[in-house]
């Protein structure tokens, strides 16, 4: 109905009103977009003076940054050459005092050659002396040699005469000569063989001796060698602690100029970011003037709502830290870059020095290998040479014995010979005597007599040879001594010229030692000075070098800096020169569109998104009076059709209220119930009756069921007075008259049917005659195509129901059993129950 009323205001009339509204807002439309192009004009000319005047405001700060640049340019300018002149200073400061130093490096070399000349010539004069001593040991030496060889001699000579004497008496003694001649043969091929043994002993000898010699001169030789190169390792490696300790003094300040670098670094790129906080703080506070809240922000179109007050960018304060942050680092730099040329120098010192005590280490190693074959320490190389001297001479005496021995096999070789004619001699004269004789026992006589003689001779005469021999021998001995003690002697003056020769190769003995060393440090001072010098001249034309680097940057960049500041200062001027275009073509563009006021670049965005707004809001209503006449229409023609099916559904409302009023309050569904129960109670009770013998039956009280007790007139009371027998006979009346009545009470034309009902217990509690009339009720219900099942324990019920299943226990199991057809022992159980 609210519809109905809705539309029925959709009048001609309205409709018309309608029309005539919508006619009038398309006009205003129509005029309002013909002026928003006139105040695009405007707002596009106020964007781009807007535009044109913060280039301007642009270009004039980027002129005055270009300007203060080329300061800045120059001024770093001046601070560098500045810089270079006190490099330029530093570098002839050092010269000067490099040559004031008046350091002589071939003097230096000099000295430390002289003062290594001193040390040799100390060990020189050291040999001297020692062979001094051994030259005066020997010829004392050969002096006891040679009388100890005459006093040997004579005796020999005597020794020689009893031995002559001897002889002569042997050789009347011929029968034992035989045997001696055989003997003497022997000896003399032994005596022969011992000499030529002894010949090859003392030539071993002679080569041991000579390998001796030749040993002692080597160890000699790399003695002083090692002596040498021990002495030039040690000041190398002095030397080389000095280089080491400057190496690590620059290291440390080269570190800390490092450091120091990094902050100023850190410092200057504070201030630089401060810089361009300020100057963009600058820039938008230029861009700013002339702002009002409401005004559309120049860079991004929003409407701006606050201006905070000016506050002035600190941009000298700034620009004044940033150089001093600069002038910081340019220090900084140049501390680092001489720092780092100090390392350098000091590294490459180190790496000269530990090149020279490598190689003097190398040097040394070369000494110690070639010392290495023969087995020696390094460290007694003097005292392994003059072992293997004494060595040398022992295999000297050696083989002079050899040489002994041989002479004296010798000397009894021939002796032997001599002896070896004379018995043979004397064999001969006894075999003429023997002939002559012609007497056997006189010769036999005789020739024992003979032997006699010669036997007593023979020792006499072994005697005498005896001691011929042993004066030969000692004699020949002494005169080894005497042999070699002059040959010790020749060596002992030999080793004396020789050392004598080298102590006069070193130069006068009458140097100044300690004047020589002193003069050694003083010039080592100076070289370690000089050297000190040497390297800050480097750095100082390192330092040269880069303040030449640095002015020529800076003159470039200064260059550079003057060259932007005349191109900004043209932009500046270019750009004031588009900003006043501008604004002339704001004012043209202002007056063509009749606006009001002055113009105002900042207010014509404003003034056309108004504009916009406002022929936004007419055009939506504009929209919304023709959505309101098409619904009118539309309305109009619906308001008819609804009239026409109002007064229809007005009736089915009526029926529809008189049906609701009926059925509230579920008094159908009661009444359905209701009907039920009397159905069920009405069948029931007649069963009830024929199952107790005609004394109950139910009726329906109170929506719930109550017996009448017949054989107490008619007393009607509640089903909860009865026992339980009787409660079950009840039970069982119910369920008799629900099974036949359920198709009737579901409404469903016989549709539905209870075709299975099983009876669990409670006849138990029946008497016997009540039993059969239950079992025999059961019996008639069965009687269709119904299925009653009966559960229960009592055999009398068991026995009147003829189809049955019985369960049988089994020890832990049961088993059905279907009595009547076989027995049951020859069943096979077709089920198990487990109880």
């Amino acid at each position: 109905r609210e519809q109905i009323e809705r539309l029925d205001a959709a009048t001609p009339e309205a409709i018309a009103h309608l029309e005539r509204e919508h006619a009038s807002l398309a006009a205003h439309v129509e005029t309002l977009a013909g002026r928003t192009a006139q105040l695009v004009a405007v707002s596009e000319s106020a964007r781009m003076t807007i535009e044109a005047e913060s280039a301007a405001g642009r270009a004039a700060t980027a002129s005055a940054e270009a300007t203060r640049d080329a300061g800045s340019a120059r001024d770093a300018l001046d601070r560098d050459e500045q810089g270079r002149e006190q490099a330029r200073a530093d570098r002839d400061r050092l010269d000067i005092e490099r040559a004031a130093l008046a350091y002589d490096e071939a003097e230096h070399r000099r000295l430390e050659r002289e003062a290594q000349m001193l040390d040799q010539r100390e060990a020189a004069r050291r040999a001297v002396d020692a062979a001094e001593v051994e030259q005066c040991g020997a010829l004392e030496a050969a002096e006891e040699a040679a009388e100890e060889a005459a006093r040997l001699g004579r005796e020999a000579d005597s020794a020689e005469r009893a031995r002559e004497r001897a002889d002569i008496t042997s050789r009347a003694a011929l029968d034992t000569l035989a045997a001696a001649a055989a003997a003497a043969l022997a000896t003399e091929r032994a005596l022969g063989e011992a000499a030529n043994a002894a010949d090859d002993r003392r030539v071993s000898a002679e080569l041991a001796a000579a390998e001796r010699d030749e040993d002692a001169r080597r160890l000699t030789t790399l003695d002083e060698r090692l002596r040498t190169q021990q002495q030039v390792l040690a000041a190398a490696g002095r030397e080389h602690d000095q280089a080491t300790a400057a190496q690590t003094a620059a290291q440390g300040a080269s570190d800390a100029a490092s450091e120091r670098l990094g902050e100023a670094e850190e410092r200057r790129a504070e201030r630089a970011a401060a810089l361009d906080l300020a100057q963009r703080q600058d820039a938008a506070m230029t861009l700013r003037q002339g702002l009002q809240p409401g005004d559309p922000c120049p860079v991004c179109g929003e409407p701006i709502s606050h201006i905070d007050p000016h506050i002035p960018p600190e941009l000298d304060a700034a620009r004044t830290a940033l150089d001093a942050a600069e002038a910081v680092l340019r220090n900084a730099r140049s501390e680092q870059a001489t720092a780092a040329t100090t390392l350098a120098a000091a590294e490459a010192d180190a790496m000269r020095v530990a090149s020279a005590v490598e190689r003097a280490n190398a040097d040394l190693d070369a000494v110690r290998a070639e010392a290495a074959p023969s087995g020696v320490d390094v460290d007694s190389l003097a005292d392994a040479a003059e072992q293997a001297s004494a060595d040398a001479e022992a295999e000297r005496a050696r083989a002079a014995v050899l040489v002994a021995q041989r002479d004296r096999a010798g000397e009894a070789a021939g002796r032997l010979g001599i002896l070896r004619a004379s018995i043979g001699d004397a064999l001969a004269g006894l075999d003429t005597a023997e002939a002559d004789a012609g007497d056997p026992e006189g010769v036999h006589a005789a020739l024992n007599t003979a032997i006699d003689a010669h036997r007593a001779a023979g020792a006499e005469a072994a005697l005498a040879s005896e001691h011929a021999r042993t004066a030969a021998e000692r004699s020949r001995e002494a005169h080894a001594n005497v042999q070699r003690a002059g040959e010790r002697r020749t060596r002992a003056d030999a080793e004396l010229a020789r050392t004598q020769e080298h102590l006069a190769s070193l130069g006068d003995a009458d140097v100044d030692a300690d004047a020589v060393r002193a003069a050694l440090t003083a010039t080592q001072q100076q070289a370690e000075r000089h050297r000190k010098i040497e390297a800050a001249l480097a750095t100082a034309a390192q330092e040269l070098a880069a303040a030449d680097a640095r002015v020529e940057a800076a003159g470039a960049a200064l260059a550079r800096a003057e060259e932007t500041a005349t191109r900004r200062a043209a932009e500046a001027t270019e750009a004031l020169a588009q900003a006043e275009d501008a604004r002339r073509d704001l004012v043209e563009a202002w007056a063509a569109a009749a606006v009001e006021g002055a113009p105002d670049a900042a207010r014509a965005p404003r003034l056309l998104d108004e504009h916009r707004a406002a022929v936004a809001a007419c055009e939506r209503e504009r929209d919304l009076a023709a959505q309101r006449l098409e619904t009118a229409r539309a309305d109009a023609e619906r308001a008819e059709q609804m009239r026409a099916d109002a007064s229809t559904y007005d009736g089915n409302a009526e029926l529809a209220d008189d049906l609701a009023h009926e059925l509230r309050r579920d008094r159908f569904i009661a009444y359905v119930q209701r009907e039920a129960m009397y159905l069920l109670a009405a069948d029931a009770g007649e069963r009830l009756r024929t199952l107790s013998s005609g004394r109950y039956r139910l009726v329906v009280r109170d929506e719930a069921f109550w017996v009448v007790d017949g054989f107490n007139g008619d007393e009607r009371r509640s089903v909860k007075t009865l026992s339980g027998g009787e409660t079950f006979l009840a039970s069982l009346a119910l369920a008799l008259a629900l099974s036949e009545r359920l198709p009737e009470i579901a409404g469903r034309g016989g549709a539905m049917s209870l075709e299975s009902l099983f009876l669990d217990e409670g006849f138990g509690a029946l008497d016997q005659d009540s039993l059969d009339t239950a079992i025999g009720g059961l019996e008639t219900l069965a009687g269709g195509q119904r299925l009653v099942g009966v559960i229960s324990h009592i055999p009398e019920v068991a026995e009147r129901l003829p189809d049955r299943v019985e369960v049988v226990k089994n020890g832990a199991t049961s088993r059905l059993v279907t009595p009547g057809a076989v027995p049951e022992a020859e069943v096979e159980p077709s089920l198990t129950v487990t109880p």
